[in-house]
Protein backbone atom coordinates (compact mmCIF):
# COMPACT_ATOMS: atom_id res chain seq x y z
CA UNK A 1 0.00 0.00 0.00
CA UNK A 2 1.27 2.94 -1.00
CA UNK A 3 1.02 7.09 0.12
CA UNK A 4 1.81 9.37 -2.99
CA UNK A 5 2.65 12.94 -1.84
CA UNK A 6 4.42 14.86 0.89
CA UNK A 7 1.83 17.33 2.07
CA UNK A 8 0.84 17.97 4.89
CA UNK A 9 -0.77 15.11 7.30
CA UNK A 10 0.85 12.65 4.45
CA UNK A 11 3.19 10.63 6.74
CA UNK A 12 0.45 10.44 9.45
CA UNK A 13 -2.18 8.73 7.00
CA UNK A 14 1.30 6.68 5.70
CA UNK A 15 1.54 5.33 9.15
CA UNK A 16 -2.03 4.79 8.81
CA UNK A 17 -1.19 2.68 6.46
CA UNK A 18 1.44 -0.06 7.53
CA UNK A 19 -0.29 -3.08 7.76
CA UNK A 20 -3.16 -2.87 4.70
CA UNK A 21 -1.22 -5.25 2.59
CA UNK A 22 1.53 -4.19 0.10
CA UNK A 23 2.78 -4.88 -3.64
CA UNK A 24 1.22 -2.41 -6.26
CA UNK A 25 -0.45 0.25 -3.93
CA UNK A 26 -3.80 -1.90 -5.10
CA UNK A 27 -5.73 -4.30 -2.66
CA UNK A 28 -8.23 -6.23 -4.78
CA UNK A 29 -10.57 -8.32 -3.09
CA UNK A 30 -13.65 -10.43 -4.24
CA UNK A 31 -17.23 -8.08 -4.77
CA UNK A 32 -18.53 -7.10 -1.69
CA UNK A 33 -22.15 -5.70 -1.01
CA UNK A 34 -21.31 -1.26 -0.15
CA UNK A 35 -23.27 0.03 2.66
CA UNK A 36 -24.62 -3.54 3.75
CA UNK A 37 -27.59 -3.91 1.71
CA UNK A 38 -27.26 -6.67 -0.36
CA UNK A 39 -29.88 -5.27 -2.76
CA UNK A 40 -27.65 -2.01 -3.99
CA UNK A 41 -24.37 -4.36 -4.60
CA UNK A 42 -23.55 -4.25 -8.04
CA UNK A 43 -19.98 -3.75 -9.46
CA UNK A 44 -19.56 -1.80 -13.08
CA UNK A 45 -17.21 -1.25 -15.41
CA UNK A 46 -16.59 2.40 -16.33
CA UNK A 47 -15.98 4.06 -19.33
CA UNK A 48 -12.73 5.01 -20.10
CA UNK A 49 -13.40 8.95 -20.37
CA UNK A 50 -11.36 11.16 -18.03
CA UNK A 51 -13.26 14.41 -16.24
CA UNK A 52 -10.08 15.21 -14.22
CA UNK A 53 -7.96 18.03 -14.49
CA UNK A 54 -4.22 17.59 -14.53
CA UNK A 55 -3.00 18.08 -10.92
CA UNK A 56 -5.91 15.51 -9.96
CA UNK A 57 -4.00 13.02 -12.37
CA UNK A 58 -0.78 13.14 -11.61
CA UNK A 59 -2.05 12.92 -7.65
CA UNK A 60 -4.59 10.04 -8.26
CA UNK A 61 -1.87 8.20 -10.55
CA UNK A 62 -2.62 4.86 -11.37
CA UNK A 63 -6.65 5.67 -10.69
CA UNK A 64 -8.73 7.98 -13.48
CA UNK A 65 -11.65 9.86 -12.92
CA UNK A 66 -14.89 9.52 -14.67
CA UNK A 67 -17.44 11.57 -13.08
CA UNK A 68 -18.74 12.80 -10.11
CA UNK A 69 -21.46 11.08 -8.45
CA UNK A 70 -22.25 12.59 -5.17
CA UNK A 71 -21.08 15.04 -2.30
CA UNK A 72 -20.59 14.37 1.19
CA UNK A 73 -19.69 16.26 4.61
CA UNK A 74 -16.77 18.63 5.19
CA UNK A 75 -16.27 19.64 1.47
CA UNK A 76 -15.85 15.80 0.39
CA UNK A 77 -16.67 14.59 -3.71
CA UNK A 78 -17.49 10.81 -4.81
CA UNK A 79 -16.21 10.37 -7.62
CA UNK A 80 -16.41 7.17 -10.35
CA UNK A 81 -13.34 6.47 -11.38
CA UNK A 82 -10.95 2.98 -12.39
CA UNK A 83 -7.71 1.67 -11.88
CA UNK A 84 -5.84 2.23 -15.19
CA UNK A 85 -4.10 -1.30 -15.01
CA UNK A 86 -6.80 -3.56 -14.48
CA UNK A 87 -9.51 -1.23 -15.46
CA UNK A 88 -11.30 -2.18 -11.89
CA UNK A 89 -14.38 0.53 -11.03
CA UNK A 90 -13.47 2.69 -8.08
CA UNK A 91 -15.10 5.18 -5.82
CA UNK A 92 -12.60 8.20 -4.84
CA UNK A 93 -13.68 10.62 -2.02
CA UNK A 94 -11.66 13.68 -2.16
CA UNK A 95 -10.94 15.52 0.61
CA UNK A 96 -10.02 19.31 0.38
CA UNK A 97 -6.96 19.21 3.29
CA UNK A 98 -7.40 23.17 3.47
CA UNK A 99 -10.85 22.92 4.70
CA UNK A 100 -10.57 20.18 7.41
CA UNK A 101 -9.70 21.61 10.94
CA UNK A 102 -7.69 19.72 13.50
CA UNK A 103 -10.59 17.89 14.91
CA UNK A 104 -12.01 16.77 11.54
CA UNK A 105 -8.46 15.65 10.33
CA UNK A 106 -8.10 13.39 13.70
CA UNK A 107 -11.72 11.84 13.02
CA UNK A 108 -10.62 11.48 9.25
CA UNK A 109 -7.59 9.79 11.21
CA UNK A 110 -9.80 7.42 12.84
CA UNK A 111 -12.37 7.12 9.65
CA UNK A 112 -8.90 5.61 8.18
CA UNK A 113 -8.05 3.47 10.89
CA UNK A 114 -11.55 1.54 11.14
CA UNK A 115 -11.64 1.39 7.43
CA UNK A 116 -8.35 0.02 7.24
CA UNK A 117 -9.67 -2.75 10.44
CA UNK A 118 -13.19 -3.97 8.60
CA UNK A 119 -13.09 -7.07 6.25
CA UNK A 120 -16.88 -7.87 5.82
CA UNK A 121 -18.39 -8.51 2.47
CA UNK A 122 -21.27 -6.26 3.62
CA UNK A 123 -18.98 -3.28 3.92
CA UNK A 124 -17.01 -1.12 1.24
CA UNK A 125 -13.35 -1.80 1.69
CA UNK A 126 -10.48 1.09 1.53
CA UNK A 127 -8.33 -0.24 -1.11
CA UNK A 128 -5.00 2.78 -1.06
CA UNK A 129 -4.93 6.58 -0.19
CA UNK A 130 -3.05 9.60 -1.85
CA UNK A 131 -2.20 12.39 -0.04
CA UNK A 132 -1.22 15.66 -1.53
CA UNK A 133 -2.58 19.00 -2.22
CA UNK A 134 -5.52 16.61 -1.67
CA UNK A 135 -6.61 13.36 0.58
CA UNK A 136 -7.90 10.81 -1.75
CA UNK A 137 -9.42 7.85 -0.21
CA UNK A 138 -9.87 5.38 -3.22
CA UNK A 139 -12.57 2.76 -2.57
CA UNK A 140 -14.95 0.07 -3.94
CA UNK A 141 -17.68 1.72 -6.46
CA UNK A 142 -21.38 0.15 -6.50
CA UNK A 143 -23.66 1.78 -8.34
CA UNK A 144 -26.43 1.09 -6.28
CA UNK A 145 -26.14 4.30 -4.36
CA UNK A 146 -25.93 6.01 -1.17
CA UNK A 147 -27.66 4.16 1.58
CA UNK A 148 -28.88 6.96 3.42
CA UNK A 149 -31.01 8.38 0.97
CA UNK A 150 -31.82 4.58 0.07
CA UNK A 151 -33.24 4.16 3.04
CA UNK A 152 -34.68 8.03 3.48
CA UNK A 153 -36.81 7.69 -0.01
CA UNK A 154 -37.89 4.29 1.77
CA UNK A 155 -39.10 5.83 5.03
CA UNK A 156 -39.59 2.20 6.05
CA UNK A 157 -36.98 -0.94 5.10
CA UNK A 158 -37.90 -4.74 5.32
CA UNK A 159 -36.28 -6.01 8.23
CA UNK A 160 -34.90 -8.68 6.16
CA UNK A 161 -32.95 -5.92 4.30
CA UNK A 162 -30.76 -5.39 7.35
CA UNK A 163 -30.12 -9.34 8.27
CA UNK A 164 -26.62 -9.78 6.95
CA UNK A 165 -26.31 -13.50 4.87
CA UNK A 166 -24.35 -15.81 7.39
CA UNK A 167 -22.68 -16.73 4.18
Amino acid sequence: MSVKGEGEGAWELEGLLQGRGGGSGVVVGQPVVGGGVALLAETTSSGLGSVSTSQEDEELCPYIIVSDIGKGSFATVYTEGYHENNHKSVAIKTILHQKLSAKLFKNLQSKIQILKSLSHRHITKLIDIRTNRNIYLIMEYYSGGDLTNYIKKRSRVKMLEYIPDPY
